[in-house]
């Protein structure tokens, strides 16, 4: 029994995608290959997976290599390898591809699950990394283990494809790394950017908060000293005419006091002085 798995669980949630013929040409030359497709009508929902990999295995290598050269004998589980590994890196380029289209639509909402989707991405990268780079080592290296060694051509050169195929691939899964954290820092930068804009927002609520308070503190503070009644004023249109006179200047200290800044000043002195030499202009 093996490790459980996918495999081993009934879920309507799982799918099992097909994996490539490694084979150039298989389907036209299953003839070859007997036994390839015995038994594997009751293979259920997995019939093109590794269950095909046994009956054809080794069928189109050369027998006399084989017998000399255990790392030929190899080269078909290594191409098989490479093959679903293509496979797989295709899978997540076509999910980084959704990701990146949910990004330049709207993240309102998305945005830690965009960030926690390319994130395992990423990582997923990362492993698949250096498992790649672990196994085009493996290749290149192959003069240095103690294993008997065929200078047959077919040899040398399945072993140079092998080793071709798996620098391109790793090449792929970097490039596709690569992109994970462009698109990672672009999400950065457009959270930033929705926070800095909130945060403007926020400020022109708590700008427009601090006017109002400005102009109607100084008339409710006045109008308590007023009403406290430690003046008798004659009349109620006297009195009136006293609170306006002492509300409006302080109401006009406070707005100065709350604005008070350089560019605020500023700006009034010069907007004063063009307002007088259009009159003088004009007069």
């Amino acid at each position: 029994m093996g490790p459980d798995g996918p495999w081993t669980v009934t879920s309507r949630n799982i799918f099992f995608e097909p994996v490539a013929l490694y084979k150039p040409g298989v389907a036209l030359k299953s003839h070859k290959y007997p036994g390839l497709a015995e038994g594997l009508s009751d293979r259920g929902q997995t019939f093109q997976s590794i269950s095909h990999f046994p009956p054809a295995y080794c069928k189109s290598l050369d027998a006399r290599i084989l017998r000399s050269d255990p790392f030929y004998a190899l080269t078909e589980i290594l191409t098989f390898a490479a093959v679903s590994e293509r496979q797989f890196l295709s899978a997540i380029a076509v999910q980084i591809d959704r990701e990146s289209e949910r990004l330049l639509t709207n993240i309102e909402g998305n945005s830690h699950k965009l960030e926690a989707s390319i994130l395992y991405l990423e990582r997923l990268l990362e492993e698949h990394i250096k498992g790649i780079t672990e196994t085009s080592r493996y290749i290149q290296n192959r003069g240095s283990l103690n294993w008997p060694r065929s200078n047959a051509d077919k040899a040398q050169r399945a072993a140079s494809m092998l080793q071709l195929d798996f620098e391109t691939l790793l090449e792929q899964a970097q490039l596709l790394r690569d992109r994970c954290a462009r698109e990672f820092q672009v999400l950065l930068n457009k959270m930033a950017l929705a926070e800095s804009q909130r945060n403007i927002a926020r400020s022109r609520q708590t700008l427009k908060l601090t006017l109002l308070a400005t102009i109607y503190v100084p008339i409710t503070a006045t109008a308590t000293v007023f009403g406290m009644n430690f003046v008798t004023f004659n009349n109620s249109a006297q009195g009136a005419w006293i609170w306006i006179t002492v509300t409006v200047p302080v109401a006009i200290g406070s707005f100065f006091l709350v604005m008070w800044n350089k560019p605020f000043v500023a700006h009034l002195v010069a907007d004063f002085r063009s307002r007088r030499r259009k009159s003088k202009l004009n007069s």
